[in-house]
């Protein structure tokens, strides 16, 4: 099987943050969440393959808590890809590839604090292509 010529070799932890400010609040099982993704990337230079993509969750519960997870992807580029497209798969795919590993960190902060919240799960819709 032939792999993909950018490849993740590692996730990087900046920040993982947790603040509960109303327990009786945060642990309801109705509550309304504001949850905010930031992604950037930083391009490699003519003579350079690692691509570094930075994303950040933030969820927010009004009186109730505040998550922040910080991570980076250090990608490679291993084979042939069009640099021109670099950006575009940064800002768009390298966020699909990273975003179990936020999911994951946001899933064992709650449950380490007894918080009944999960990230909802994206869905990535795959393509056949004909022979």
């Amino acid at each position: 099987m032939k792999h993909h010529p950018i490849q993740l070799k590692s996730i990087q932890v900046n920040k993982l943050y947790l603040e509960v400010l109303n327990r009786d609040i945060a642990t309801k099982e109705e509550i309304e969440i504001d949850v905010q993704f930031k992604v950037g990337s930083k391009l490699p230079a003519p003579d350079d393959d690692i691509i570094i993509v930075n994303f950040i969750c933030n969820v927010t519960q009004e009186d109730g808590f505040n998550i922040q997870i910080d991570i980076f992807g250090i990608f490679a580029l291993e084979g042939s890809f069009p640099r021109d497209k670099l950006d575009h798969w940064s800002r768009n795919n390298a966020p699909l590839i990273l975003m179990p590993y936020v999911r994951e960190n946001v899933a064992s902060l709650c449950v380490r604090s007894d918080l009944n919240f999960h990230l909802p799960l994206v869905e990535v819709p795959t393509i056949r292509y004909g022979k």
